[in-house]
């Protein structure tokens, strides 16, 4: 899914991924997973991720920090969408060979393990 994505991200600037990695991936870990019904970082250590406080533009003195932040914060964003947007995509697919079925007690099934 990251490779998908990050694919995806940088299509016209293909030389960024490698900047964008560390951020795609902590996005990943945070984001709330339909099939494990929890958060991946959760999974791993067994808390809650942190949170980055979100950056007020402007609040810093030095323009370097200023600059550095906003963009993080606007990559942030980015990322959050794309993941969504995939996340989406990726399960209007799945969801194409899913079916409903109900089965009674007694029903025989075959499992393929």
């Amino acid at each position: 899914m990251i490779e998908q994505y990050l694919r995806a991200f940088v299509h016209h600037r293909p030389g960024t991924w490698g900047k964008l990695l560390s951020w795609v991936e902590w996005s990943h870990n945070s984001s709330w997973n339909v099939g494990t019904g929890t958060i991946p970082y959760e999974i791993t250590f067994g808390w809650k991720p942190f949170s980055f406080p979100e950056y007020i533009v402007g609040s810093s003195n030095i323009d370097t920090v200023d600059e550095l932040l906003t963009d993080r914060d606007a990559t942030f964003e980015a990322i959050r969408r794309k993941l969504v947007k995939m996340q989406e995509s990726m399960k209007k697919f799945a969801d194409t060979k899913r079916r409903e079925v109900v089965y009674q007690v007694g029903d025989w099934v075959l499992l393929k393990l």
